[in-house]
């Protein structure tokens, strides 16, 4: 995977989570991808793990 400001949380179930439901959201053609799928993961990784959601 290409360098990006989130990989302390590659390879963590919350990373594997999200990014198996952005999957089913990609093919439903729920969500359109406009940005590399690592910057949204990363993001949502970050803001729940940072705001203390979990």
């Amino acid at each position: 995977m290409r360098n990006h400001p989130y990989e302390e949380y590659e390879n963590t179930d919350l990373w594997n989570t999200i990014w198996m439901a952005i999957d089913d959201l990609v093919k439903n053609q729920d969500l359109k991808e406009r940005t590399p799928r690592a910057y949204i993961v990363g993001y949502l990784c970050e803001k729940i793990l940072k705001d203390g959601t979990l």
